[in-house]
């Protein structure tokens, strides 16, 4: 097959394999291209599994443990949904961003919510201290 350049890709020149005349860069017809692309596509759940084997080495088994340890909720509030207002149903993995130790399961508001804390730890303390003196 000839490559050639049209516009800014590259298309191919010929038939291929299958019979049919491409155009797409990697030399499938389009029948054949979506077929390719299907093959390799990964579920939403696959892609979960991954990201958190990925981003904090925590097995599906680890997370599901964890979770069960945790009363089936937030680590924090104990609420059972992920909470980010997107129909996500999965809780966020706290971790400590310096060490990487996972510490928990938390909602998304909970989780964000200790994001800011705990940059400034005497925050905490002052808005305690506001609260009190103002109920």
């Amino acid at each position: 097959m000839n490559l050639v350049r049209i516009g800014r890709g590259k298309v191919y020149v010929g038939q291929t394999t299958c019979g049919h005349y491409p155009h797409y860069a990697l030399g499938f017809c389009g029948k054949c291209y979506h077929i390719h692309c299907r093959k390799l596509r990964r579920t939403k759940q696959q892609v979960r599994y991954a990201e958190l084997k990925y981003k904090y080495g925590v097995t599906l088994e680890s997370y599901n443990i964890l979770l069960e340890k945790q009363g089936g909720g937030c680590a924090v509030c104990g609420v059972a949904k992920a909470g980010n207002g997107k129909g996500d149903k999965y809780l966020d993995v706290d971790h400590n961003h310096t060490t990487g130790k996972v510490r928990g399961l938390l909602c998304r508001r909970c989780n964000l919510t200790l994001g800011v804390l705990e940059r400034n730890r005497e925050r905490i303390i002052k808005i305690e201290e506001y609260l009190i003196k103002t109920d």
